[in-house]
């Protein structure tokens, strides 16, 4: 409870640090004028790590745990520890958002809030570094990889570990509705994100992040009415391809295909069951993974049309920095699939030695300009033929007329 009331107000305060009424400081802590939202998603970031822990709060020994009513009263300490350390965790990273708007407000008060390199009448938000990293998108895309498709393709889609992921058991206990084994596939297709009547949206409802009631309770319900990352970036992707792709009908048909293999099978699987299993799994993660390596080909190419504005009116370093981060961001992610084609040979380290570390800016000879832009290029080509995209979803030279 302590702990939730220390959040609450840290969190209270990054929202008036976002409001000129407290501060005399611009809305959302940007210089970019009233259109862009700046730090905005701070304020709500914070409000739903608070309560997350608000929910972690509830008394642990509310659930008291006995056998057969003969052993002693169980205050379920270790419960309430593993709560608490959950519950601080959490609280460091609204302490996080916390520094960062406190840090971007001091700057903009001062004056001394970092340069745009490419017109020194503009400030860069503080997540943006002017070496043209966007350290907000960096973390965050980081984050979606390396703990929801981590989570998902290895560890509970997994098969390498007897009693974990597709080897778990299929047997039911008295206090659970389901076996490890469906927990593991089920919280699978959670990492993915779809809701549950995804097949029945068009890639361009989902793409918008169209909203639907389905059960016509009034809310939606965020457990099964709600498309998150992975499953958009899908539906993007499929979208956006000039060549047709179905990433989301593949991977959304996979899931539940396998379910009723599961569903269909005794406490422990037949060596056919496990294979037929084992092959919509391959179906669902490899549409998953797909649809992540044509983001990642998506801004390679706004990349390459960022460096195409070099020295004209038209180019903007904040964009260019965010294109390049989430091209990074998504494209690390990819070492966390065991099965990823990336991981045969040398590609993934070559992708990255070939994108760099940081993007390259006007500010570079000609020469350097060039030489990053085939680069690209050749990293994009990795991509392409690790995955079998067609050559028309993977754009030209200047990255136009693909994804």
């Amino acid at each position: 409870l302590a702990i939730s009331q220390v959040g609450e107000i840290a969190a209270q305060r990054v929202g008036r640090l976002m409001q000129n009424q407290y501060t005399d400081l611009p809305n959302g802590l940007t210089s970019h004028g009233h259109t862009h939202i700046g730090l905005g998603i701070l304020n709500m970031t914070s409000e739903t790590l608070v309560k997350e822990i608000r929910i972690l709060g509830m008394p642990a020994s509310l659930h008291d745990a006995s056998a057969y009513n003969v052993e002693d009263h169980a205050p379920m300490t270790p419960l309430a520890v593993r709560k608490a350390a959950s519950s601080i965790d959490l609280l460091r990273q609204v302490a996080a958002c916390e520094l960062i708007a406190a840090a971007q407000a001091f700057d903009l008060s001062q004056g001394t809030a970092i340069q745009d390199p490419t017109d020194p009448s503009k400030t860069l938000p503080v997540h943006v570094t002017a070496s043209g990293l966007d350290l907000q998108q960096l973390i965050q895309k980081s984050l979606l990889m390396g703990v929801t498709f981590s989570q998902g393709t290895d560890d509970y889609l997994d098969s390498d570990l007897d009693g974990k992921g597709l080897l778990a058991s299929n047997a039911r206990d008295e206090d659970n509705p389901y076996s490890s084994l469906e927990h593991a596939w089920d919280e699978g297709f959670g990492y993915f994100g779809a809701a549950r009547d995804y097949a029945d949206y068009t890639d361009a409802q989902i793409a918008a992040g169209e909203l639907r009631d389905s059960d016509g309770d009034g809310a939606i319900d965020f457990t099964s009415e709600y498309n998150f990352a992975a499953s958009v970036n899908a539906a993007k992707r499929d979208q956006g391809s000039k060549t047709p792709t179905d990433f989301t009908a593949q991977a959304f048909e996979a899931f539940p295909t396998g379910r009723a293999i599961i569903r269909s099978a005794g406490d422990t699987l037949t060596p056919q069951q496990l294979e037929d299993l084992t092959a919509q799994r391959d179906l669902a993660v490899d549409a998953w993974e797909k649809a992540i390596a044509a983001t990642v080909i998506h801004y390679v190419n706004d990349t390459l049309q960022a460096m195409a504005t070099f020295g004209s009116s038209n180019y903007d370093f904040p964009s260019h920095a965010k294109v390049w981060s989430e091209l990074k961001g998504f494209s690390l992610g990819l070492q966390f699939n065991p099965r990823s084609p990336m991981l045969t040979g040398d590609r993934f380290s070559s992708f990255h030695d070939l994108i760099k570390d940081a993007p390259v800016l006007p500010d570079a000879s000609q020469e350097d300009i060039l030489a990053y832009k085939a680069d690209l290029r050749a990293a994009r080509d990795i991509i392409a033929q690790a995955y079998g995209f067609d050559a028309a979803n993977v754009g030209d030279d200047s990255g136009e007329s693909g994804w």
